[in-house]
């Protein structure tokens, strides 16, 4: 099998890039979203296309709950959030505050390929 794994799925865009134009061929596409409000836009999006499954989680070294870092400026058409976010509190980006977080579950995305995926490349 082969799938198309999309860390931070945010809207969705490139998702549908890929399957539409990119990667058409992929078996299964995965996305990952913490921020719930995109979440839910992600599912209402995809809720018929049993090819892409996306989980409300940030991808992470370990399977916790940790602070998500949210961008300050309030763009009122994403639903006052931007779309760029980090788990790394000390992160300096123009548009991510350490005031301004959201709590989120993470997982130990390496745990995860090797929980989910086949494995023939295993040494």
């Amino acid at each position: 099998m082969k799938y198309y794994i999309d860390l931070g799925a945010y809207l969705g865009e490139t998702i549908e890039k890929a399957v539409d134009v990119f990667f058409p061929h992929m078996d299964l596409y995965i996305g990952f979203e913490p921020v719930p409000l995109f979440f839910k836009k992600l599912e209402k999006k995809f809720k018929d296309n049993d090819k892409i499954k996306i989980y409300k989680t940030a991808v992470d070294i370990e399977t916790v709950v940790k602070k998500l870092y949210l961008g300050y400026k309030f763009p009122k058409r994403k639903g006052g959030i931007t779309k760029g976010s980090t788990l790394i509190s000390g992160k300096r980006t123009a548009n991510i505050s350490k005031k301004i977080y959201i709590e989120v579950k993470t997982i130990d995305f390496s745990k995860y390929v090797l929980d989910n995926f086949n494995n023939r490349y295993r040494r």
